[in-house]
Formats: C-alpha cells, structure tokens, sequence
C-alpha cells in the first residue's frame, strides 16, 4: 500500500471513532515501527492544520491512539442505546428511515462500542414493525420545518390510507 493510502486510511478509521493499537497496526500494514511514528505525526500536522479542535491522543492504559472531539462531550454506548431504545419503542418512523436513523446514531460511538450496541438492540431491529401507514415522514417533516424557519407559506397535499388531507403551512411573521 502507498504511503499516502495508508496515512488517509488511518486517518479515516479515526474519523470513524476507532482506537489504533500500535502493534496492530504495525502488523496489519506490515510496516516498521519507524513509519508508524512518521504516520501519526503526519496525522497529527493534517490535524493542526485543518482541525483546530481535533487532536490524536495517545492513551497509556490501552496503548491506542485515538482522535479526540476538542473537549466535546462524546456519547456513551448507554447514552446511544437509551436513545435508540427509545425511537425503535416509538414505532414512528417508516422501517428504512428507522434503519438509516439506528446506522446514523450508531456511528456516534468509536468502533468498538457500535458491535456490542448492536447486539444489544438486535432482537428490536430484527422484529421492528413500522407504522400502519407505512410512509416515510422525515423528509415530509425537514421540508415543513424549513417551509416555517425560512417563514415561506407553502401547501401540502398528504396521502395515506387512502384519504388525502391539504395542509397549509402558513408562518407567523415575527
């Protein structure tokens, strides 16, 4: 693998909430112990440069490199799976827009928290029963929300069940 591959690789797992273990991944890219320092602090230089308040901190305890939110607070996998119990009890949304909302919040959590949370609310993904209507809502409820910020008055027709309903969408001016 070409060096710049393997920097924006490593990069990206970051991204994605993942713990890099030294030794692993010496071994995975089967690459010395030298390159991997030059790896990270490239890393470290696209971060100060880009991310002002991102920044690769190394952790003694599990002796992995891990990107940090810039004093955000972070999600825990009890924080994401109380939230995901919460919106599959609801049985609000249409069963593909569910799956994409359980995907988005799931990949809140570093890696190694998305496969245990994923056992957790296996049982509720796999016997999740949509609304009867069965339409997608979300798009619908986005463009209303915007139709009233951007104070625009704008009509909807919406179907299901087979009736139809007019909806005027008529903003207050403030």
């Amino acid at each position: 693998m070409k060096p710049t591959l393997r920097i924006v690789h490593l990069f990206c797992r970051l991204l994605q909430r993942e713990r890099l273990n030294r030794e692993n991944v010496i071994e995975e890219y089967k690459i010395n112990s030298c390159t991997f320092d030059r790896d990270i602090s490239d890393i470290r230089n696209v971060l100060s440069e880009l991310h002002a308040r991102d920044e690769l901190i190394y952790d003694r305890n599990d002796k992995c490199y891990y990107l940090s939110r810039g004093g955000l607070q972070d999600f825990t996998g009890m924080d994401v799976m109380a939230i995901l119990k919460v919106l599959l009890g609801s049985r609000a949304l249409c069963h593909d827009e569910m799956m994409g909302m359980v995907d988005a919040i799931r990949s809140l959590l570093p890696y190694e928290d998305r496969k245990a949370l994923y056992y957790a609310i296996e049982d509720e993904l796999k016997n999740y029963i949509e609304p009867m209507h069965g339409n997608a809502i979300l798009e619908l409820q986005w463009r209303i929300n915007k139709s009233i910020i951007n104070k625009k008055n704008t009509d909807y027709l919406i179907c299901f069940n087979g009736r139809t309903w007019f909806l005027p969408v008529h903003s207050a001016v403030r």
